[in-house]
């Protein structure tokens, strides 16, 4: 089931929008006073992650996990170099691999 938790104004939270996907909540946070009210980021997947800069930026700032995924692999392998020079912990997936997790 998807749906639409939370709708920014329409709830009376601009900047924030929540959509439900099956078992997973999916939060933007659109505006910059709203980010001091989450305070727990559990996990993220970085889909077309090409260099891995929005994965190594939510690691960064409190992600528990981070999954960063591309089909490219000179994409890829330059997410792994920003990776190692970031001292990151984000797992960085070819397109093929996802499949087999």
């Amino acid at each position: 089931m998807c749906c639409c938790v939370i709708f920014a104004e329409a709830d009376f939270l601009p900047g924030l929008i929540v959509d439900k996907f099956g078992d997973y909540l999916v939060a933007q946070i659109l505006a910059l006073g709203m980010d001091r009210f989450i305070n727990v980021i559990v996990g993220v997947l970085d889909c077309f992650c090409h260099t891995g800069a929005f994965a190594l930026h939510a690691c960064k700032y409190g992600a528990k996990s981070v999954v960063a995924v591309d089909i490219s692999d000179e994409a890829l392998a330059q997410a792994k170099r920003n990776r190692v020079c970031m001292r990151q912990c984000v797992d960085i997936l070819h397109e093929y691999q996802i499949t087999k997790i």
